[in-house]
């Protein structure tokens, strides 16, 4: 039978795997060797799988690896997947032949242990570490019947403190007792200070962070807002007293609350009006009274025959065409004869300055349209001067 099994002794219960390296450090992809990438280190795993719970991982050395010596690494993976930063627990040489480790050179399966020990490192374990340390110096610390450290002795000295430490309350009180403090800094006392200001008795307040000059107060101090300070010198409950079961305010100076309603003498004058106009028809329905309507067209002026005639007329505007109104702005003369068409011509025609010379003595300019085939107008120029457009 094959040898190819990469055995394993490591903590029951961990999720280990292995990779595979040759001699240049390449690392086995599950196809071939390539030189090391991060990004692919999921390629790189072959499953180590615990038989039971006694703590030893079996897996198998890859098949499709050529003869040689190889290097065998055990990770133990920390995360759902293995990953870069996963801890490595020891490396083991497997030389390969024929599809197997070698017998010939005296190696079996490739067994890596979970914790190998180097030249030059200590080889005791934690409970003879934990011994050596607490054996010394000679006021070691003390333990109970199962070995945990109790608290006894804690400085090493004969003259521990065992004395119970002062409350918070009571550092306080002997702090603010004391003839003289010195705080070192005042971020948590800030709110403090702006209650015990607020809340004492009298306050004198020497300066303001307002920076306006008395010649800026006076200057805004018109006469007219001189006068209202007169009403700044009376009580609140001088103004108006509110009752609340009315929900209403009785003012004492009714003077301070006069508004100006000259404006609704105007209003008035048309509302008062309407009482000739409409009429209640005893419904709650508003109607114009008899006189009102007596003040109505008379009935001769809005006969069956006007109102067809009228009808008429904008039923021929509703037929007429977009085309004939705009055939119809187009030939509306605009200048003398020309139409609005003829001047849209022209000024296009002068525009683009299609223009043939037609004579010289005197200048003849004739400004042709857009297809030249027809001169639109012509502009004379006498050398004697004067212009003339026909």
């Amino acid at each position: 039978m094959a040898d190819t099994a990469i055995l394993v002794n490591a903590t029951p219960g961990s999720t280990l795997y292995a990779q595979v390296r040759n001699g240049t450090g390449q690392v086995w992809n599950g196809a071939a060797f390539e030189n090391y990438n991060a990004g692919n280190w999921n390629d790189y795993d072959i499953a180590l799988t615990e038989q039971g719970s006694c703590g030893i991982f079996v897996g198998t050395f890859p098949a499709g690896i050529a003869d040689g010596s190889y290097t065998v690494a055990v990770f133990q993976q920390a995360g759902g997947s293995p990953a870069a930063g996963d801890l490595c627990l020891g490396l083991q040489g497997a030389p390969w032949e024929d599809g197997e480790f070698s017998s010939a050179i005296g190696v079996g399966p490739a067994i890596i242990g979970a914790c190998a020990t180097a030249t030059g490192f200590s080889t005791h374990d934690a409970a003879a570490v934990a011994t050596a340390i607490l054996a010394t110096p000679a006021n070691k610390l003390a333990t109970d019947g199962d070995g945990y450290v109790t608290a006894e002795n804690m400085r090493g000295t004969d003259d521990a403190n065992t004395t119970e430490p002062p409350s918070a309350a009571s550092i306080a009180t002997a702090v603010w007792g004391a003839g003289t403090r010195t705080l070192t800094s005042a971020a948590n006392i800030t709110a403090g200070i702006a209650q015990a200001v607020w809340e004492y008795t009298t306050r004198l307040l020497s300066a303001f962070a307002f920076n306006t000059s008395n010649s800026t107060l006076e200057a805004r101090l018109t006469t007219e807002r001189a006068a209202l300070l007169d009403h700044l010198d009376a009580d609140v409950s001088s103004r108006s007293d509110f009752d609340a079961s009315e929900d209403t305010v009785a003012v004492a100076n009714t003077a301070d609350c006069k508004a100006d309603v000259s404006a609704l003498a105007n209003i008035q004058a048309v509302t008062d009006t309407l009482a000739d106009t409409v009429e209640d028809d005893g419904e709650g329905t508003y109607r114009f009274t008899a006189g009102a309507l007596a003040e109505a067209p008379a009935p001769s002026d809005a006969t069956i025959a006007k109102q067809d005639a009228i009808l008429a007329v904008l039923t021929a505007l509703n037929n007429v065409s977009a085309g004939a109104v705009a055939t119809a702005v187009l030939e509306t003369a605009v200048d003398g004869t020309v139409t609005l068409a003829q001047a849209a011509a022209f000024a296009r025609a002068f525009a683009a300055a299609k223009v043939v010379v037609a004579s010289t003595d005197p200048l003849v300019l004739n400004y042709r349209n857009a297809a030249d085939t027809a001169t639109l107008f012509a502009i004379t120029l006498p050398s004697a001067g004067g212009r003339t457009v026909s």
